[in-house]
């Protein structure tokens, strides 16, 4: 039970298809045993199907319930802003779900029980509808659950025992957005970073938590969020999408601003350097991609990326002569 402590949940909005939001907003609403206490804030976030309409049905079946504000298009870190921005009175816990993804109907009381153990920050494993037979902890073997103490059998509760910094930046990300559930009065003053539209603005968040003395931290192994197949930024910028260069300008911004954000060690830096490495390859084969196939190529979004990692035009004609030699031969 939360003893009338209000749990605000944040729902970036930006979808072309009906439905979808409704859905994820009823798996809020019908989170068991919470007796009330859930609200619920849509940022709309100039979505093509608008909230009001979506939510219309829920917004009249639970009064009061339900907070709609729009804005301009500014991308899901900056649409949650605004709802961290207009949190609802008496919030002691907020938790953040992505319009096009649904909880099981225990999240928020795994989360808040695990919470009023003494803990700030709060995340659990959870399934893409791509995968839908193993999670996300089990496919990406990124966390090794016997490294973590045991609280809770029953709930499959474990207390964080790692440095966040080396599980994002070395082993690999683990925390999905849609499954965190946080002490507000300890993130109160965060907000996600602007100028990160496609990608990485919910990694440097979990990056400024840890940094900001958010450090007791606990998760559950239990898979409680589906996450959907609607209108998905990253998901939605795969090889040979026009949005991928998009994506990996921000994948590039993102991680080139953590060697200025953060003091890492050498290890962080190292793997952060792989990862750069990774990144330029990956837009050097987007680019020749694009001009073998004669695809549409953002010159615009090349020319800053070209500002941000000069490397980019080193390397490209290396791989444009190994694509000639591959095509004829030689």
């Amino acid at each position: 039970m939360l003893n009338n402590e209000i749990v605000s949940v944040v729902i970036p909005f930006y979808q072309t298809s009906e439905g979808i939001l409704s859905q994820a907003v009823r798996s809020a609403l019908k989170q068991k045993n919470m007796a009330g206490k859930v609200k619920i804030l849509v940022i709309d976030d100039a979505s093509p199907v608008k909230a009001r309409n979506d939510l219309r049905q829920l917004v009249c079946e639970f009064p009061g319930k339900i907070r709609i504000i729009e804005q301009e298009n500014q991308g899901p870190g900056l649409a949650r802003n605004k709802g961290l921005a207009n949190i609802f009175e008496g919030t002691k816990f907020v938790a953040f779900l992505d319009s096009d993804d649904c909880w099981e109907e225990g999240h928020l009381e795994n989360a808040v029980y695990a919470l009023n153990q003494g803990f700030d920050f709060y995340f659990s494993d959870f399934i893409f509808s791509d995968f839908k037979k193993t999670s996300a902890f089990n496919r990406a073997q990124r966390i090794v659950i016997s490294e973590h103490k045991n609280l809770d059998n029953f709930r499959s509760i474990f207390e964080y025992s790692g440095n966040m910094f080396d599980q994002i930046l070395v082993k690999g990300n683990i925390v999905g957005t849609s499954t965190v559930v946080c002490r507000y009065e300890k993130i109160s003053d965060l907000r996600f970073r602007k100028g990160f539209f496609n990608a990485g603005e919910d990694y440097l968040f979990w990056l400024d938590c840890w940094d900001k003395g958010v450090r007791k931290i606990v998760f559950s192994t239990q898979v409680e969020v589906k996450y959907g197949s609607g209108v998905n930024i990253f998901s939605a910028s795969k090889w040979g999408t026009e949005n991928l260069i998009n994506r990996l300008y921000d994948e590039l911004k993102t991680w080139k601003a953590v060697e200025k954000f953060y003091e890492l060690t050498s290890l962080q830096k190292q793997e952060n350097k792989k990862r750069l490495q990774g990144i330029v390859e990956s837009i050097c084969l987007d680019i020749l991609h694009r001009i073998s196939s004669r695809k549409k190529i953002k010159f615009l979004v090349l020319l800053e990326i070209f500002k941000l990692e000069p490397m980019v035009i080193l390397i490209l004609p290396v791989h444009l002569l190994r694509a000639i030699r591959k095509k004829t031969g030689k």
